[in-house]
């Protein structure tokens, strides 16, 4: 297995532009997920700096058929997200160039309610201060690198159901479900 490297802590980047939810309306974000839920695959972005993370990210997410996809540019999250998604997950890496994961979770939670997209902080620092910094920026969780992969899949496979459970109870009637 590769060693996994871990980029210096990013100085403070550029403020991600404001969208909220109000910017988007409530219809048109459950039709998308309602369209998401016709497919059986779940869809994950996972955005890291490192190419070898996305290897080992894929090596253990494309068995279990999840539709993967990779960022190196943390400045392109949020436009894959609001152009490419809907996304069921995101993986995040905290410490990464121009702009960190905790910014990065801070402009998804503008758009996407904590149980509407599960986000998933993967780093390899695990301090208190960290762990408790990727909550504040509105992570469901926290695991530290390297993960095994089968805590991966459990917690993944966790947060999209319990996703799917909350969308399901929301979802106007007529609006097909999973």
């Amino acid at each position: 297995m590769a060693a996994l490297r871990l980029a210096a802590p990013a100085p403070a980047g550029p403020a991600i532009s404001s969208i909220s939810a109000t910017d988007a309306s409530a219809a048109a974000i459950a039709a998308a997920h309602a369209a998401r839920a016709a497919r059986e695959t779940p869809r994950v972005l996972a955005v890291d700096d490192e190419p070898a993370n996305h290897v080992l990210l894929r090596a253990q997410l494309d068995p279990r058929r999840y539709a993967l996809t990779t960022l190196e540019d943390p400045r392109e999250a949020l436009r894959v997200l609001m152009h490419e998604g809907p996304f069921d997950a995101v993986l995040l890496d905290i410490a990464m160039p121009h702009l960190s994961g905790l910014e990065i979770a801070r402009g998804i939670r503008r758009i996407y309610p904590v149980t509407w997209c599960p986000i998933l902080f993967l780093s390899a620092s695990a301090s208190a201060e960290e762990v408790a910094a990727a909550f504040e920026a509105g992570g469901n969780d926290f695991l530290p690198k390297p993960v095994p992969s089968r805590e991966l899949l459990l917690r993944l496979e966790l947060h999209l159901e319990v996703s799917r459970a909350f969308r399901e109870a929301v979802t106007p009637p007529g609006v097909p479900r999973r």
